[in-house]
């Protein structure tokens, strides 16, 4: 399993380690398909090649702060949203240091799981599904309320990754397209949304 207490400069990367565990893509989505994710992922595409899965073991709370939530803010503070090309994605440690966001109820639901935390003798244990980008950020597909209610607590962890590894391809995760389109036009940018969105909502 692979195991990396200390970070690089980007706090969001956890650096690789040659003895670390992959396991099967086919693994990761029999553990992960239909048990609460609901990012936006193309299960069929993650079986091409080309994809990966590593195990990723921390006890820091300091992992968990670097890695990137699915919450996005707008310049000017309030909720954004993948689609607009000016709002950027959060790190744990970002939500972390807000309150009420993205909502009321999930400042109430990670409220709840810190409590929970805090009266458990043991560390709290989070596995979380995340998708690992070519920069080498983590972005946590499930579980961002208990990764921010572990942060804002403070206390150290338990913290298993399944880090799903592939090519920066917004039409597997839209949240990829932060990743692939910041520099594009405006006209692409709405090319590729439009293309995201008639794909994921065409049911």
């Amino acid at each position: 399993m692979q195991r990396e207490e200390e970070l690089s400069a980007h706090p969001a990367i956890l650096l690789p380690d040659p003895g670390g565990i992959v396991i099967k893509v086919s693994d990761f989505i029999t553990i992960f398909h239909d048990g609460g994710i609901r990012s936006w992922l193309d299960w069929e595409m993650i079986q091409s090649p080309g994809y990966s899965v590593t195990e990723i073991f921390s006890r820091s709370v300091t992992a968990v702060s670097g890695l990137e939530t699915v919450w996005y803010a707008r310049p000017d503070g309030s909720l954004g949203d993948w689609r607009n090309r000016s709002d950027r994605r959060l790190s744990v440690k970002d939500a972390a240091a807000r309150r009420d966001f993205p909502s009321q109820a999930s400042e109430d639901f990670v409220q709840k799981l810190m409590s929970g935390m805090r009266a458990s003798p043991a560390p709290p244990y989070l596995v979380l599904p995340c998708y690992r980008t070519q920069r080498g950020s983590l972005i946590i597909l499930d579980g961002n309320h208990r990764a921010v209610a572990a942060c804002r607590a403070g206390m150290n962890v338990r913290l298993l990754i399944f880090a799903l590894a592939g090519p920066d391809d917004p039409l597997v995760l839209p949240d990829l397209l932060h990743e692939v389109g910041l520099e594009s036009s405006a006209e692409r940018w709405a090319g590729y949304q439009a293309k995201i969105e008639q794909k994921f909502t065409k049911d």
